[in-house]
This record gives structure tokens, sequence and C-alpha cells, in this order.
């Protein structure tokens, strides 16, 4: 029973990670390729970090070593997160969206630690 709990929290956090970067892509059309990418990435971003993360831990290679770039990569979505609230051409308020990836954010930041490092609770 666990089990179907971590799924349904994965599956929650993957649709919420990617629908809000999906709302950010459809809203910015006006933009060029490269802003509108970067105005809509930060979902995606944090998605695939927390992602490869998992699949570092479940393959056996985790390290303590893997902690900072790890660390570092999670800057990626706060910069995504920060160029669209001056570059988004959409309704102001579609921002506020961003309250929804920082909890995100950070719990890609504990767990997806925990499990690049092999670390646990």
């Amino acid at each position: 029973m666990d089990d179907l709990k971590e799924i349904a929290l994965t599956i929650i956090f993957a649709g919420i990670c990617l629908r809000v970067s999906l709302v950010f892509w459809n809203s910015n059309k006006s933009l060029k390729l490269t802003e509108r990418i970067l105005v809509s990435a930060h979902g995606v971003v944090i998605f695939l970090i927390f992602a490869v993360a998992f699949l570092v831990n479940y393959f056996g290679f985790s390290s303590f070593d893997y902690g900072n770039p790890y660390q570092a990569f999670l800057t990626l979505p706060i910069i995504s997160m920060i160029f669209s609230v001056f570059r988004h051409q959409g309704k102001k308020h579609m921002l506020l969206l961003h309250l929804y990836m920082l909890p995100l954010l950070i719990f890609t930041w504990v767990f997806g630690g925990m499990y690049v490092t092999g670390d646990s609770l």
C-alpha cells in the first residue's frame, strides 16, 4: 500500500511540473523559440532533475561526490523562473504558478539530493 502512495505522489509531482511548463509554453507564443523555452522550462527541468536523481539511485550509482553538481543543476529552474518573471507575455497572474513550483523544487532538492548521494532519512 505504501508503494501506491509513492506512485500517486510521483504522478501528481510529474503532472504539476509538466502542466505548469505547458501553460507557460502555450501562453508565450509571441516570443522567439529560445525565449519561449527559457520562460517555460522550469517545470520540465525540475521533473528531469528529480527523475535523473531517482535513476542514479535506482541503478546503484549514488555517491556523495554527486551532491555538489546536483545542487548546481538545481539553479537551472530558478534561472528559468526568474527569466519568466521578466519575459512572460501572458496574463501576469499566471506568474503565481511559481508558488506551486517552489515547494516542488524544495522537494526535489531534499529527496533528489538523498537519491543522488545515497543518503537516507
